[in-house]
């Protein structure tokens, strides 16, 4: 599927749970970390795209600032489940 098939599912069907790939993206999320990484209605939702999707949650959570030493291995962990909270 592409972005913009999953967007319009969801779209489509309003006021369902919506948790979407492998990292269970919300819609409002998904939109926003797809604009982030310039990913239009026209990509595919492939695994690589997730991933590179994810990364932009890894580094909202501090993971450079956690690999540089500079977030201790607590508070990276607390940012990612206030992310990833299941």
């Amino acid at each position: 599927m592409t972005l913009g098939e999953i967007y319009q599912w969801i779209n489509d069907t309003p006021g369902q749970p919506h948790a979407i790939g492998r990292y269970q993206f919300i819609p409002p999320t998904l939109r926003r970390v797809a604009r982030e990484r310039g990913f239009g209605p026209e990509t595919q939702f492939t695994p690589g795209v997730q991933d590179a999707l994810a990364l932009v949650l890894l580094n909202d959570a501090g993971f450079a600032r956690f690999q540089a030493g500079e977030l201790d291995r607590r508070r990276f962990m607390h940012n990612l489940a206030r992310i990833w909270g299941g």
